[in-house]
């Protein structure tokens, strides 16, 4: 298996499973636990398994060399703090293109869940944060980067953050899903 075949496979298995999910249950958006539901499937088909199964035939250990005299409670914190801050930057980078399509008489969609509840906050934080994350990251940290690399790794940072925001098919968030990548 080649790069090239993990990413159309992966844009494929994303698009016939909205399709499918579309299609079987149209009103999916309007049962919360069901749209969280779909999420967690959707990352675990379209980006995990495919970057899975590349990782298991290549056999090679691409996290290894990321996290060398690097201590785990360190990381997780400039990890976490990395997350936050992207998050804002990513808000703040999105403001002039929901700006423009304003002017342009459009609306940019929002196509989160309501959240009432503490519990139904920290559940979405699961499920829309860390679950994806923790699964992208293996395809795009694991797979592409890794496999960029080999023509630098300020190409490989800048191809995997292309991909990255190509690959959440949602425009109107391309800059900040690449500022993020």
């Amino acid at each position: 298996m080649n790069v090239c075949f993990i990413l159309v496979l992966s844009v494929i298995l994303q698009l016939l499973f909205g399709f499918l999910t579309k299609l079987l249950f149209p009103q999916i958006n309007d049962i919360v636990w069901l749209n969280y539901v779909q999420m967690i499937i959707m990352s675990f088909l379209s980006v995990f398994l495919p970057a899975y199964l590349y990782l298991k035939d290549e056999k090679k250990k691409y996290f290894t060399d990321c996290f060398s005299g690097v201590k785990p409670d360190i990381t997780i914190v400039i990890v976490a703090l990395i997350g936050v801050c992207s998050q804002y930057a990513g808000i703040i980078v999105n403001i002039p293109v929901r700006i423009i399509i304003e002017l342009l008489g459009g609306t940019a969609a929002n196509n989160l869940p309501e959240i009432n509840s503490f519990g139904a906050f920290l559940f979405s934080v699961i499920v829309m944060c860390i679950i994806p994350a923790v699964l992208e990251e293996v395809m795009f940290r694991g797979v592409v980067f890794n496999y960029f690399r080999q023509f630098g790794k300020r190409a490989a940072v800048i191809i995997s953050s292309l991909l990255f925001a190509i690959m959440h098919f949602d425009f109107t968030n391309f800059f900040a899903t690449l500022l993020i990548g």
